[in-house]
């Protein structure tokens, strides 16, 4: 396992924080505008956001995929390209 500074370990959390702390914002509009405004289903509101959490463990499978096997001959290009294009 390789290490990992302290302060690289900080700024990627700084990182995550600052994506989380953004989408908490978009996500809390959101919600109230579909529930209040657009008299959506709170359960349905609720499982249309819920969907990017529950994919998200897939994030992790296809990095660890893109850099094991490349397309294309690029690793992380080929998959974004393939991507792209379906």
């Amino acid at each position: 396992m390789p290490k990992i500074k302290l302060l690289t370990m900080f700024r990627l959390g700084l990182f995550q924080m600052g994506l989380g702390i953004m989408s908490l914002l978009t996500l809390g509009v959101l919600n109230r505008v579909m529930i209040d405004e657009l008299k959506v289903l709170p359960f349905v509101a609720g499982g249309a956001i819920a969907m990017s959490q529950f994919v998200s463990p897939a994030r992790v499978w296809f990095g660890q995929m893109s850099d094991a096997k490349a397309i294309l001959g690029y690793h992380r290009t080929g998959y974004v390209w393939l991507g792209a294009v379906a």
